[in-house]
């Protein structure tokens, strides 16, 4: 279907519109219009393509059911061996009326949203949002500024979105659910037995600017890279803030990347909580932060559960409140080694009580320049609880010298020790040991 070509099939009564299906050996809408819609009372119908092979959606391709009275949007599925959407084009199922959208489902072994390219499943008005899945055995990828959402701009509640892949990549693209009015934003699930990658200036968000209320993010990966991107359940009214949980074996969050709940508004609803939990380990480095943070309303608490270690360099974990009495978030981190260099761990408040910090290590290091507060301005301070076996806060973390000592320097092996099992040891200056001085050594 090409060059401004037109199907469609539509409802301008009490009457619903006809199915659209689509079946060949390979697909291809370029530049072409696909549609089924809805006016009065009537249903909108629904749109299946469906190939062995490939689907592709390319240029400015339209995939649309719609609805613009009572009646509810049809649903879109689209299936083959690799789905390509691409080169500004637009699947979309939305509601400007009473009616609901209807849902959107992508399956393929590769799945590809990229340059520019758009998959919708909103509310305009009263009606309810649809949801959006992505399915990819292999890949599911959203990449060059594209766009998946199901966002609420009435009254109507959004929808949620899903996707599932072998592994999942979201660069320098956009996933999001929002509400702008009474309706609450849909929740986002993202999942892969591999790896979830949000790279460069990819937003994973649900936010909410009126009084709905923002929908939870979860990310369930054996491995998850926040390289450069974000990660925000946002609210900037009086609507709350969602859950934002990490899941899996690790967590890398590096080059500013950041991972948020926050409510922005004075006089706004309260901030999302933040929850991971870990069975290997969490890396925040450069820059990088796991955060939430208030203008004015009761602070969100993070809730870091990792087996292994949790090392951050330049990097910082707060809940925070900017103004107002609103107290500051709790802060609960362990239970493995926790490493901080240059880095900063923080419940603090401005009129409110500070926060509590609660950590669990086995152990916990420090250098000089990092820090562990729990403060007000001008309320109660908070409480900092550490146990660990060892607490080294302030100088632990001492820079190793570079290079290896001199050859003459070196202590030569005594005959006693030869005849035992091997070690190799390097020692600085400065460090104590048995010597040499009263044994025989070899040659």
């Amino acid at each position: 279907i090409a060059d401004d070509s037109y199907v469609s099939s539509e409802a301008m009564g009490s009457g619903m519109a006809g199915n659209i299906s689509i079946s060949g050996g390979e697909v291809e809408i370029v530049d072409g219009f696909l549609a089924t819609s809805a006016s009065d009372s009537g249903d909108a119908g629904n749109i299946l393509i469906e190939s062995p092979r490939t689907v592709s959606v390319l240029g400015l391709a339209y995939i649309s059911s719609d609805t613009w009275g009572d009646g509810n949007a049809g649903d879109i599925s689209v299936a083959g061996s690799d789905v390509v959407v691409q080169g500004s084009s637009y699947i979309s199922t939305d509601t400007l009326g009473t009616g609901s959208a209807g849902s959107i489902l992508l399956k393929g072994d590769q799945v590809t949203i990229a340059e520019n390219a758009f998959v919708t499943s909103d509310t305009y008005a009263e009606g309810q949002g649809g949801s959006v899945s992505l399915m990819g055995s292999e890949l599911v990828r959203i990449a060059d500024d594209s766009y998946v959402s199901s966002e609420a701009m009435g009254s109507g509640m959004a929808g949620n979105i899903s996707i599932s892949g072998g592994e999942v990549e979201i660069e320098n693209g956009y996933l999001a659910t929002s509400t702008i009015g009474p309706g609450d934003a849909g929740s986002i699930l993202v999942e892969s037995p591999g790896m979830v990658s949000i790279l460069g200036s990819a937003y994973v968000s649900t936010n909410t600017f009126d009084q709905g209320d923002a929908g939870d993010i979860r990310i369930d990966a054996y491995s998850t890279r926040i390289i450069g991107g974000w990660i925000e359940s946002g609210t900037t009214n009086v609507g709350r803030g969602g859950v934002v949980e990490v899941r899996g074996h690790d967590l890398v969050i590096d080059q500013g990347g950041v991972m948020t709940a926050d409510s922005t508004g004075v006089g706004g609803g309260f901030a999302g909580n933040i929850l991971v939990n870990l069975g290997g380990s969490l890396t925040l480095l450069n820059d990088s932060r796991v955060s939430t943070m208030t203008a004015d309303a009761d602070g969100g608490n993070i809730e870091l559960n990792v087996s292994g270690y949790q090392l951050l360099r330049d990097s910082s974990i707060t809940t925070s409140v900017q103004g107002g009495t609103g107290n500051g978030g709790n802060l609960n981190m362990g239970s493995g080694a926790v490493v901080l260099g240059r880095s900063r761990i923080a419940a603090d408040a401005y009129g409110g009580n500070g926060g509590n910090i609660m950590i669990y290590a086995n152990p916990l290091f420090s250098d000089a320049v990092s820090s562990i507060t729990a403060s007000s301005q001008f309320g109660l301070q908070g409480t900092i609880g550490i146990e660990s076996p060892v607490v080294d806060v302030g100088t632990a973390l001492a820079d190793l010298p570079e290079g290896l000592l001199a050859e003459d320097l070196t202590p030569r092996e005594c005959v006693i020790d030869a005849e035992e099992a091997s070690s190799f040891v390097v020692r600085g200056r400065s460090s104590s040991g048995a010597g040499c001085s009263s044994r025989e050594f070899s040659q």
